[in-house]
């Protein structure tokens, strides 16, 4: 199962559970999203699909939950942030300054 919607608003990005502000970023991004008590694994890619970083793979908490990303080491452009949990997965576009 994917899912692949998105809503943009002038700060955040957000796709089903995931939120990510500010976007655009230039050093530290927050995302937030409600946890089931899932494991998630949080990768970045460039915009052709390459893998850039491994960020985090962890079990967390059931309930509202916020990870500080520090992207300032990315080069100026746009990226993907790639969530997996409970056999789903979810995209979102970001775009660093």
């Amino acid at each position: 199962i994917t899912k692949s919607s998105s809503t943009i608003s002038e700060k955040t990005i957000s796709s089903g559970k995931l939120k990510l502000f500010p976007n655009p970023v230039s050093e530290i991004a927050t995302l937030s999203f409600e946890s089931d008590e899932d494991w998630i694994e949080i990768r970045i890619y460039s915009m052709n699909g390459q893998l850039i970083e491994n960020i985090q793979r962890q079990r967390f908490s059931r309930g509202k939950q916020q990870i500080q990303l520090q992207l300032g080491h990315l080069s100026a452009g746009t990226y993907q942030l790639v969530a997996e949990y409970d056999k789903m997965k979810e995209t979102i576009r970001f775009v660093v300054i």
